[in-house]
């Protein structure tokens, strides 16, 4: 790959995307998985006409509703998750710096309850 790729031009919260992702596991089983009687759409579906970003996980970017889904395809492994601010404020008393690193956590996605 030649170069960074794109970032979108709104980055949703870290909060809102956990949630997201929280939304999104469900779809990454098996489209024979059901849900109240019907078929779970595949991933390729509920991502269509969505910005992709292929990475170590791949991400999913929709335009119009400022969502980003993130792909969990590597399952009981260790992945180092980091939040930062790409842009901010400036140096002030609110804490919202330019380029401040928020934490950094090791993570390891699990299935549950599918």
């Amino acid at each position: 790959m030649s170069g960074p790729l794109p970032l979108p031009s709104r980055l949703p919260s870290p909060l809102a995307l956990v949630l997201t992702v929280a939304l999104l596991l469900p779809v990454a089983a098996s489209a024979q998985r059901t849900t109240a009687g019907q078929a779970l759409p595949t991933i390729e579906a509920k991502t269509a006409g969505m910005t992709a970003l292929e990475g170590f996980f791949d991400l999913y970017w929709d335009e119009t509703t400022g969502h980003l889904f993130w792909e969990i395809d590597r399952w009981e492994t260790e992945f180092l998750y980091a939040v930062g601010l790409a842009a901010g404020l400036g140096s002030n008393p609110v804490g919202l710096d330019r380029g401040q690193r928020g934490g950094a956590w090791v993570l390891i996605a699990r299935q549950v309850g599918l």
